[in-house]
């Protein structure tokens, strides 16, 4: 019997420090509890502040509410509450905690406490704010404001209008029988407008004049009925009973009003014919359809939704807008238009399927009157419904399409924008570059946008010429700049806007102010060594704004700061309102910006990170890590989450790892070479570095990086080790394939991330070439590999073909397959499962420590969910050599002997 001793590579960490004072490593257990800063607001006055502390994965009712005073030092902590409200004067915040309401006076240790209730709201109507609740036991709601408080028995539902004028409620009768009635909250006047089965669907509007709802009918069909303020009772206003109803559809969900109240937007519903079990079950795949066989299972429902309306000021008449060809659809903000895409398919087919065109239908829903637009793409109508936003896809540049008039104009045509990221972007080939709507002007008559680096003023019926917010002082700096408070209306009412700012030359982040309708310089506020927010590099959350006062909630971290929240006035003082730093108790990491040249003598950069207790004097194995751009994130915290995708840099520089994140840049057609090209150029500097372990180096990549890890395993033997999570191994069976949720990947290649360029028929040498697969026979690195079933984004079988070919070539390789994991191992007891056979693997083949049964005996498929295999060998047990007989083994050692493949064109 063989003796093994459950150490997980040293993550049970009693027996791991014994040293002086030395910090411990992270373990799974601190993990797991590990806390994060989140959901902070802002009282309207500044005055006050209020977060949330919870463990990673806790569920909200574990979270802690912190209310805190922003110039003062007091503060209030409450536990079990999932979120708190401030009241509009700023005196109270206000949060329900089980089946309590509580109220807490603001700077004081006031405190009130309503029991039994089950919900609450805030509202205002005019200039006073009221409070509602319900309390689901007495079913009675009570209304407190203006010095009242009013209380409705016998409520079994609620809705108010959002003027807060009007309250609709429901009265269970008897299990067949229900009344609805309408409340005016200025009058105090109720009548009951409904008596009859129960109803669904109601919907209120604005003003609270207008109500609606639907209930079946004697034959069982729903109907809509309607009550209008001054009216007796509710009407029925459409139905199958009603004249010229198409019979073949019936009453849907009810939608929503138009602004003006005249329409009311609804969905036809049309029952599909059942599939007749004795008739062969067969999918029939056709090259004329537009989208795959695969992909229409997939998204199959039982039934079809068409959108209509029903006129409410002209007889009724119901109206349907939506019609089998017409696909996805977006309303406008005031109801009076719907823009109807009209191309079916996977819109990652748009570059060469026709029916995958950009085309739309626009629908005046007041005239049904239609208009197609050609060529554009559309995203989305202006926050007043003055115009609809269109990209073209080719060039990169958006137009504005006026409602009023049909006019589409050219927005950012002018705008001199270029390619940025400096490498060949197989998906933006013919764009001048990348350009993003940051906010319209009040009215819609403005616009502001941004590329890579400045902020733009356009004029969207480009009468005005352009402006540029920031005088071109990005490009001319490297610095991005982008608003940075919050605008979840994407309506800039400020002339002055604070900007945030990331310098790409030594990743700091700050802020910067400008004025709007002026062309200046940036006026610096604040720079350092931060991550508060660069969205375009995936940093930190947008600065909160109080509502009447110029006070601004920021979050701020730093590599070795988990994110927390600061409170400013200038954006050059900051103080601490959240001081949450479970760091501090463990062996953490420190970053450092590397830069180093490419074999190609190209300049790039890298960040390498290291542990807290860093001893330049040792010797410590090394384990790339990459995707892409990665050395933006030079000042990033990075939370120990487990999430079962990226390498997990704090906890395997606490593990006593060096962890390297090269930038990749690409060239089109040879995306391998240059990641090859940027890797080894990069192995060549760490070499000279004395504390860098050269022989035991790894990789580690997931996705793309998969990929990226599969091609470096394939074309060199400098690392001991590799880990690839998703990674696609075949540029060739992946553009025919297709992922779970059943679409397609033919673009992935040629112009997507793969960065192909061309079809597989124009350049079949840059698909081989970019293909792992091709190559197998060539690795000489062990290769862990994650590949799941239900993957998304990459097809299970790319991480199959490679590792059976791997297989049948006798290399050492083991997938992961979790039943749970899509393109990635969810957070739980899976992805610590994954962490933990990570680290077992790198710990072996980059530290020495004795390998675990899964690696060396594997686990049989009886014995899975019984046996984990985590339990080490003892020392000197090794993972044996492949399945070959020895002549299959003398037919592989042949292969290294054959020259490169060679590719003719005739």
């Amino acid at each position: 019997m063989k003796w093994r001793t459950i150490l997980f590579s040293g993550m049970l960490m009693s027996l791991a420090v014994v040293v002086l004072a030395q910090k411990p490593v992270l373990d799974t257990g601190a993990l797991a509890k590990w806390p994060m800063v989140e959901n902070a607001m802002l009282s309207p006055d500044g005055r006050f502040a209020a977060y949330a502390v919870r463990t990673f994965g806790g569920a909200f009712d574990s979270r802690v509410i912190h209310v805190k005073a922003t110039f003062s030092d007091w503060n209030k902590t409450f536990s079990g509450v999932e979120g708190v409200e401030f009241t509009q004067d700023g005196r109270r915040a206000i949060f329900l905690r089980k089946d309590t309401l509580n109220f807490v006076t603001l700077g004081s240790d006031e405190e009130e406490f309503i029991p039994n209730v089950s919900s609450y709201s805030l509202y205002k109507a005019g200039d006073q704010e009221y409070l509602l609740y319900y309390s689901k036991t007495g079913r009675q709601l009570t209304i407190v404001g203006n010095g009242n408080k009013e209380s409705l028995n016998n409520v079994d539902a609620w809705l108010l209008s959002p003027d807060g004028s009007t309250l609709a409620k429901k009265t269970n009768i008897d299990a067949g029988n229900q009344t609805i009635s309408r409340i005016d909250l200025k009058t105090k006047a109720e009548k009951v407008i409904w008596s009859g089965t129960p109803v669904s669907g109601w919907q209120i509007n604005d003003s609270g004049t207008q109500l609606v709802f639907s209930a079946k009918d004697q034959t069982g069909q729903n109907q809509i009925w309607y009550y209008k303020a001054g009216g007796e009772r509710a009407i029925a206003i459409a139905g199958n009973q009603r004249k010229g109803f198409d019979h073949r559809l019936t009453i849907g969900n009810l939608l929503n009003f138009s602004r003006d109240g005249k329409r009311l937007f609804f969905n036809l519903r049309r029952q599909l014919p059942k599939p007749d079990p004795n008739k062969i079950s067969v999918d029939v795949w056709s090259y004329r359809d537009a989208v795959l066989q695969s992909q229409q299972l997939q998204e199959y429902t039982p039934e079809h939704n068409y959108l209509a309306i029903v006129s409410l000021d002209d007889g009724y008449r119901v109206t349907r807008l939506q019609m089998d060809s017409d696909y996805s659809r977006t309303i406008s903000p005031d109801g009076n238009y719907v823009i109807f895409d009209l191309a079916p398919g996977d819109k990652y087919e748009i570059n060469w399927s026709t029916p995958k065109q950009c085309r739309y239908d626009l629908v005046d829903t007041r005239t049904g009157k239609r208009n197609t637009i050609k060529k554009y793409g559309f995203l989305g109508f202006s926050p007043s419904g003055r115009f609809v936003q269109l990209l073209d896809y080719q060039t990169g540049d958006w137009s504005t399409y006026e409602l009023a008039t049909g006019i589409i104009r050219p927005l950012t045509a002018e705008v001199p924008v270029s390619n940025t990221k400096g490498d060949d972007e197989a998906g933006d080939l013919k764009r001048r570059g990348s350009i993003d709507l940051k906010g319209w002007l009040p009215g819609d008559r403005g616009v502001l946008v941004a590329d890579y680096y400045d902020l733009w003023e356009l004029d969207p019926l480009g009468k005005n010429p352009v402006i540029s917010l920031t005088l071109s002082e990005g490009s001319k700096e490297k610095i991005t700049f982008t608003p940075a408070v919050k605008n979840p209306g994407r309506v800039v009412t400020d002339d002055t806007l604070i900007l945030s700012g990331f310098d790409h030359s030594n990743k700091d982040n700050g802020f910067y102010r400008i004025r709007l309708h002026h062309q200046q310089s940036p006026e610096r506020l604040t720079m350092g060594p931060y991550a508060y927010y660069a969205p375009s590099s995936g940093l930190g959350e947008p600065v909160i704004k109080s509502g009447t006062g110029a006070v601004y909630l920021v979050q701020r971290e730093d590599i070795n700061a988990t994110p927390n929240y600061f409170v400013t006035m200038d954006f050059k003082s900051f103080k601490p309102i959240s001081q949450i730093y479970p760091e501090r108790s463990y062996n953490w990491v420190q970053s450092k910006l590397i830069n180093f040249k490419t074999l190609g003598g190209r300049s790039e950069q890298g960040v390498l990170f290291l542990p807290e207790d860093f001893d330049p004097h040792k010797k410590y194995p090394v384990i790339f890590h990459y995707y892409e751009l990665k050395s933006d994130l030079l000042h990033q915290y990075h939370i120990p989450d487990i999430v079962g995708r990226d390498l997990d840099v704090s906890w395997f520089c606490s593990h006593g790892y060096l962890v390297f994140t090269p930038d990749f840049h690409y060239v089109l057609g040879k995306p391998g070479q240059s990641v090859l090209k940027t890797t080894v150029g990069a192995v060549r500097l760490l070499k000279t570095f004395s504390y860098v372990d050269s022989k035991h180096m790894g990789l580690q990549g997931h996705s793309y990086g998969g990929w990226e890890t599969n091609y470096l395993v394939t074309h060199t033997d400098l690392f001991a080790a590799a880990s690839c999570g998703a990674g696609p191994s075949d540029e060739i069976s992946g553009m025919s394939s297709m992922v779970y949720s059943g679409t397609s990947t033919p673009d992935f290649a040629q112009y997507g991330q793969s960065r192909m360029g061309a079809t597989l028929w124009e350049h079949p040498d840059y698909y081989i070439k970019n293909s792992p697969v091709f190559y197998a026979d060539k690795v000489t690195t062990p290769l862990l590999m994650l590949s799941n079933k239900k993957d998304y984004g990459v097809p299970f079988t790319q991480g199959l073909e490679f590792f059976t070919a791997l297989r049948r070539l006798g290399k050492k390789a083991w997938i992961l397959q979790y039943d749970n994991g899509t393109h990635s191992v969810p957070p739980g007891k899976d992805a610590t499962d994954y962490l933990i056979r990570t680290t077992q693997f790198f710990d072996h083949y980059l530290k020495g420590v004795p390998a675990p049964k899964w690696m060396v005996e594997g686990i049989p498929a009886a014995m899975k969910q019984v046996d984990n295999g985590l339990e080490l060998e003892p020392a000197g047990v090794e993972p044996g050599p492949g399945l070959l007989t020895p002549e299959a083994q003398k037919a592989v050692d042949a292969l290294g002997h054959k020259k490169a493949m060679t590719i003719i064109f005739k």
